[in-house]
């Protein structure tokens, strides 16, 4: 099997964003960055209304419907280069993605296949199987989180199980829904997101990363997602290192080194490229996918 390597790029419209600080608020911003990324080859975007980081509230559908509503009528409107474009939208409302994607499918003509469902509820319901009906050829991104229900997927640090044997845990996790693919002729590409950060202990975390050529192995053929960018984790680890706390924005640049040399690690892992089907690196600074791949 030969492994393909794909970059999502984040492009958060959130007022609460830790990474970027709310960049994209301003509209004009994001049609920048969307007209100048639109060249890259095997560019994904992933678009997100909600901050889920531990200090931020949750949202409604329709508080997310509205912060949408100007990348909704933009896409629209830019026929031509949103049919060119892979759309990924980071929500666990499925009445939110299903009023984007129906739009873009109708009135912007978007190809299903190019309408990517990022889920990062965790949860494996009658909502999923709707969507699976309704866009049958629409990639759908499965994550791990243990938060029990969808409403509550942003208070997932509350449900951290520190005695959970994280690799065990995950890789049956996402075997679990192989025999309902299966059962269910489900034909959607299906995309496994261990989720770092996300209900897990920093050691766990560091665990998944170092075994995740193992995982690989554990579910094989299957593709993954992988976002480390910015993480807690990583600048905990710096801070750690240097045996001083850093700034903030000194922790955030220094985390995308780490980031970056992680991203090299995975994309020069011969078991990963031969167990894997396809690994998207997501990202919020594209380059450094390029970078790690001039190596």
């Amino acid at each position: 099997m030969t492994c393909t390597f794909k970059t999502m790029g984040v492009m958060n419209i959130t007022p609460n964003s830790f990474s970027d600080g709310g960049i994209h608020q301003e509209f004009s911003s994001l049609q920048s960055k969307i007209t100048s990324l639109s060249s890259k080859g095997h560019f994904i975007f992933d678009f997100g209304a909600e901050s889920t980081a531990p200090f931020n509230e949750a949202i409604s559908s329709e508080v997310e419907k509205q912060r949408l509503t100007p990348l909704f009528e933009y896409l629209c409107s830019n026929e031509k280069l949103t049919r060119s474009l892979t759309l990924s939208l980071d929500s666990y409302h499925y009445e939110t993605v299903t009023w984007f994607f129906r739009g873009l499918r109708d009135k912007a003509r978007v190809s299903p296949q190019n309408l990517i469902w990022n889920d990062v509820s965790g949860q494996w319901d009658t909502l999923v199987k709707e969507y699976f009906k309704e866009f049958p050829l629409s990639p759908y991104i499965y994550s791990h989180n243990l938060a029990p229900q969808r409403e509550l997927t942003s208070s997932h640090m509350e449900y951290v199980d520190e005695d959970l044997d994280i690799f065990s845990h995950i890789s049956s996790y996402f075997l679990e829904i192989g025999e309902d693919l299966r059962v269910n002729k489900i034909s959607n590409p299906i995309y496994l997101d261990p989720c770092f950060g996300f209900s897990k202990t920093y050691e766990q975390n560091w665990d998944l990363i170092h075994r995740f050529s193992d995982l690989t192995q554990a579910v094989p053929g299957a593709n993954w997602i992988i976002g480390l960018s910015k993480k807690s984790f990583l600048r905990r680890f710096l801070g750690e290192q240097l045996k001083r706390e850093l700034p903030k924005e000194e922790a955030l640049i220094k985390s995308e080194w780490l980031h970056y040399e992680l991203i090299k690690r995975i994309l020069n892992c011969k078991i990963c490229s031969s167990h894997a089907k396809e690994i998207i690196f997501r990202v919020h600074d594209s380059d450094i996918v390029d970078l790690a791949k001039a190596q």
